[in-house]
């Protein structure tokens, strides 16, 4: 699912700014895990209806705002309410520039690794 190809494929936090990246991508950071926060709780599931009458099921996963275009209202439903654990991650100490440059892409051998 998140190999070498796709919409994910190539990005990679260790490598891009986040400012370089369009809104809603998939992309991928290594790291260490340093600490756990307490649990978030979201709009997980709801129902986006246009002014016809028309609806579709959205969910407010990896975003904290509704982007619900305009006229449209939300119903939401019975399991609405979701939770997600944030953690700090933070960049691995001394990763060398091989190791760090064969991560991004995809654990592919590298022609900087040494021998």
């Amino acid at each position: 699912a998140l190999g070498g190809e796709g919409p994910g494929a190539g990005r990679s936090l260790n490598v891009l700014r986040q400012e370089e990246l369009p809104a809603g991508a998939l992309v991928r950071f290594q790291g260490m895990v340093m600490d756990m926060h307490d649990p978030e709780y979201y709009a997980g599931v709801y129902e986006e209806v246009r002014p016809d009458g028309a609806s579709r099921m959205r969910t407010g996963k990896f975003r904290d705002t509704f982007d619900e275009p305009a006229g449209c209202t939300i119903r939401p439903r019975s399991d609405f309410t979701w939770q997600r654990t944030p953690i700090v991650v933070a960049p691995l100490p001394g990763q060398t520039a091989w190791a760090a440059a064969a991560a991004v892409n995809g654990g592919a051998a590298s022609s900087a690794a040494p021998p």
